[in-house]
């Protein structure tokens, strides 16, 4: 008696092959077509730990509040997050970018794909 996993190889086959009829009629754009059909060479619970897809489809997101994800801010660039804590991006590690929290001088580990209010420069 054998235990299907949840997200296992039986199930990367189902969700390939519920995907071929989407992708054969040509209804998404070109960039998340190609993310997709990377995607699914080797699918995951999450769709949104996938950079490339995530890139693709929140390139079709209404900027939400002047929101910016921590891999498009410089090194050494100050932001903030929903807390009220404030941060600065430090280097990437593998995946995840070390910032120091200008609060208590922790480090913390954000994904690139984190939402962040960047610091305005002060104008002259």
């Amino acid at each position: 008696k054998s235990k299907m996993q949840p997200h296992g190889v039986a199930w990367k086959f189902a969700f390939r092959r519920l995907s071929e009829p989407y992708l054969k009629a040509g209804v998404f754009p070109e960039t998340i077509d190609a993310a997709f059909r990377a995607y699914l060479k080797n699918p995951a619970a999450s769709t949104m730990s996938f950079l490339p897809l995530n890139i693709a489809l929140r390139a079709y997101d209404k900027n939400k509040d002047g929101l910016t994800r921590v891999m498009d801010l410089p090194e050494n660039a100050v932001f903030h997050i929903a807390g009220g804590r404030t941060f600065v991006k430090g280097r990437k590690l593998r995946t995840r970018f070390r910032c120091i929290c200008l609060n208590n001088r922790r480090v913390y580990l954000f994904s690139p794909l984190a939402e962040v209010s960047p610091q305005l420069k002060p104008q002259n």
